[in-house]
């Protein structure tokens, strides 16, 4: 083995890195593949039988250098059974096998060119082409000296092979040391097919235990094109699945807002169902930022705490964390908990400290409990508090949203009613708690009975219900009149359904034709008196177009006397049944002018709504599309649409596209022009290319943009990925990630979450 020689960089890289414990999550699987050295029978037990017989080739001639694994002949795990050109000794004391040598012991299966088995001893020394198998795991070498019975001895210039890692190595000697114990000494081990020599892993000393499922490495090195690139003195990995304490694999970055940073995480498999991940991050511009996620699973409850702290940051010289847990709790039959609490120290935690968009995008984070019961068959139960915190960034004011302390809801259906009638309901009580906005009490309950009629090709749904609230209401500054309201709704939905058969480019489809009336009246009552606690205009779509209120939450019901009429054909593959595309168009009709409303939102006079189209829908394999279109017949213009796609042909390629309009002058959002476009796509046989374009025309600023390569070198992959963010309307976030992955080894920044948070699809090219 030629001598270490450090690169510089290596030798920094080295200084970051702790000696100790590298947990398996972070490394190759360094090791003679435990299977192939299964270990014969305890020592207690008796010597095992021999089955002698001649093989069926010439003798002389020379078997292939290295051959399949032939079955085993069926005898006991006990019994070896020895298959030679020739044959010879003394029964009992010694024999020798002579040209093209199998032995078979159990599932191990071994081949020499000559073997002497000392049956006083119970050992066996195998010379020339020396094989040994077991099931898809291989070892290679000159000469194997083995004591069955203590599995103690050694085989010189071992090279080692394995099919579940495709991994492969070499070694100066392998040590059998006992049951379950083996060392390799001087060893190699890459996942490089064998003629690629890219990448090796070094250690001096190799000590594998099958008993406690642990190996221990010393003195290892990475090898990289030539060049030593990461040193680690010493380390243990688990030789199975089972979690393992230990270093994970540190990673290295770089950000606009925290300058070049290192992460060392650590973890503690503290037992089967608790484990905890200790994560130091140094950051360059702002100091040390520890990180702590804490697991359990017990069979009726299960959760996870995570933290982060960073003492005196130095640029804001503030000491900034943040705080989150999750728990689920089985209290009884029917009966569960919930508890979901996070909380940071300051509003920009997230746009200075993360680069995930998820959490920069977060405004409120929430700090609630619940309690479900669920054992009623048709009907539930929930209760919950509720508050948040709030992120008031300084130049996106938002107003908190309400607590509630409590809110208690039962609801349910059930199908089985007299005379094929379908009963439902809701009832949800809530008290609502503010600083500045009124606060209050709300019961709301809403019962209906409907009765459907239907056949193999039409329906019709008579449906009537009631909606009662009941306030009792607290102001700020002056006291609020109470208030408590009831008004019915009636609705009929009915609809047909026709079908054909059809053909195209030589697939046979069933096309369907499914015309809908919709009719909803709701008599007036004047709600303007009523604070709004959780209430909005929903968005204006096709389930909304069939609903018996326009408003979300339960702080409005509209009045209505309208029709809605639309109609859905969709393509079904008649071999599988699979819905490859659907397409819808509706309108509703109205027959009075809307009174019911919200503040800001002017009441509707027109006796005709938008008409809204959409369709969409896996139209091949690889191939799917969508569209949705709003038209104002009123004006004769768009209000708005948005168009896409995603193109997934194979792994590593992938295209989706997005495009989204809406015109401020037609409805109460935004206008709004918008593109999304991201990809990954090769450029060449090994190169990748990798994008994100989302820009916002109106604004004329890129909301998340992102840019990058992957180089697929078979054995390794190498990540170059540079990521914008807008986090504010005046801020950004800049991060640039470098990964080098050595096909179960990751050095640098992992930027794979990046990269399939924007590229939906995306996939490693060396997979």
């Amino acid at each position: 083995m030629r001598p270490l020689r450090l690169h510089p960089i290596a030798w920094a890289i080295a200084c970051l890195v702790p000696t100790g414990a590298l947990a398996g999550t972070g490394l190759p699987p360094l090791q003679v593949d435990p299977a192939l050295l299964g270990a014969s029978p305890p020592p207690s037990q008796p010597s095992p039988a021999i089955a002698a017989g001649t093989a069926a080739a010439p003798a002389g001639k020379p078997g292939p250098a290295a051959p399949s694994l032939p079955p085993a002949p069926p005898v006991g795990p006990q019994t070896i059974t020895i298959q030679a050109d020739e044959l010879r000794g003394v029964q009992g004391v010694q024999m020798q096998a002579l040209g093209n040598v199998a032995v078979h012991q159990g599932t191990r299966a071994l081949f020499a060119d000559k073997l002497t088995f000392f049956q006083a001893q119970d050992r066996v020394v195998a010379e020339g082409h020396v094989r040994l198998h077991e099931q898809d795991a291989s070892v290679f070498g000159p000469l194997l000296n083995l004591k069955l019975d203590t599995n103690q001895g050694f085989m010189d210039l071992p090279t080692y092979l394995w099919g579940p890692t495709h991994g492969r190595g070499q070694g100066t000697r392998l040590l059998f040391k006992g049951q379950g114990l083996y060392q390799v000494e001087k060893g190699s081990y890459t996942t490089c097919p064998v003629g690629n020599n890219d990448w090796f892993l070094h250690v001096s000393d190799l000590n594998l235990d099958r008993i406690t499922q642990v190996g221990t490495a010393y003195n290892g090195y990475i090898d990289f094109k030539g060049v030593p690139i990461l040193y680690v003195p010493w380390f243990t990995f688990p030789l199975s699945r089972a979690r393992k304490s230990g270093f994970l694999t540190p990673s290295l970055g770089t950000s606009g807002n925290n300058g070049a940073q290192i992460t060392t995480p650590y973890y503690f498999n503290l037992a089967p169902n608790f484990d905890d991940t200790l994560t130091p991050t140094v950051m360059a511009k702002r100091g040390l930022l520890l990180g702590n996620e804490f697991r359990y699973l017990e069979p009726k409850y299960s959760g996870v705490f995570e933290s982060q702290v960073l003492p005196n940051d130095r640029i804001t010289g503030t000491t900034r964390y943040l705080l989150a847990f999750q728990h689920t709790q089985v209290l009884a039959p029917g009966w569960s908990a919930y508890v979901n609490a996070e909380k940071v120290s300051d509003a920009t935690y997230f746009t200075d400290l993360s680069t995930n968009l998820a959490n920069i995008a977060t405004v409120t984070l929430p700090q609630g409990a619940s309690i479900v019961y669920t054992g009623g068959g048709w009907w539930t139960f929930s209760g919950q508090f509720q508050r948040y915190q709030t992120l008031q960034l300084p130049n996106a004011p938002v107003v908190p949203p309400y607590t509630t302390a409590p809110q208690l809801a039962l609801g349910g259906t059930d199908y089985n009613g007299p005379f094929g009638t379908t009963f439902a309901f809701t009832a949800q009580y809530d008290n609502f708690l503010h600083p500045t906005l009124p606060s209050g009490q709300r019961l709301v309950i809403n019962p209906s009975v409907s009765l459907p009629l239907e056949n193999s090709f039409a329906y019709v749904t008579p449906k009537i219900g009631l909606w009662a609230s009941d306030y009792a209401l607290n102001g700020t500054t002056t006291p609020l009149p109470d208030a408590h309201f009831a008004v019915p709704i009636l609705s009929v939905d009915s609809g047909l359904t026709f079908e054909r058969d059809t053909r195209f480019r030589g697939t046979r489809y069933v096309q369907t034709l499914e015309p809908r009336l919709y009719y909803l009246y709701v008599p007036y009552h004047n709600q303007d008196n009523i604070p709004l606690f959780d209430t909005t205009a929903a968005d204006f779509n096709f389930v909304q177009m069939y609903s018996d209120n326009q408003f979300t939450g339960y702080d409005r019901i509209n009045d209505a006397n309208q029709i809605t009429a639309g109609v859905t054909s969709r393509f079904l593959e008649r071999a599988t049944g699979i819905e490859r595309l659907r397409a819808s168009v509706g309108q509703i009709f109205y027959f009075k002018n809307q009174q019911v409303g919200l503040p800001g939102i002017p009441l509707r006079t027109r006796h005709t709504s938008d008409i809204l189209s959409e369709v969409s829908g896996p139209i091949t394999t690889i191939w799917n599309i969508y569209g949705l279109w709003e038209y104002n017949p009123q004006v004769r213009g768009t209000a708005q649409y948005d168009v896409g796609t995603h193109f997934d042909p194979a792994p590593g390629r992938v295209i989706n596209f997005d495009y989204r309009y809406s015109a401020a002058t037609l409805l109460p959002t935004p206008a709004m022009r918008m593109i999304d476009v991201s990809s990954e796509w090769p450029i060449t046989r090994r190169i990748t290319g990798l994008m994100r374009w989302n820009y916002d025309f109106l604004g004329q600023r890129l909301l998340e943009g992102l840019a990058g390569i992957e180089y697929n070198g078979g054995c390794w992959a190498l990540r170059l990925v540079a990521n914008h963010i807008q986090t504010t309307t005046s801020q950004a976030s800049n991060s640039f990630f470098v990964q080098l992955e050595l096909n179960g080894l990751s050095i640098g920044e992992n930027p794979l979450d990046v990269l399939r948070s924007n590229i939906a699809g995306y996939a490693k090219t060396n997979d």
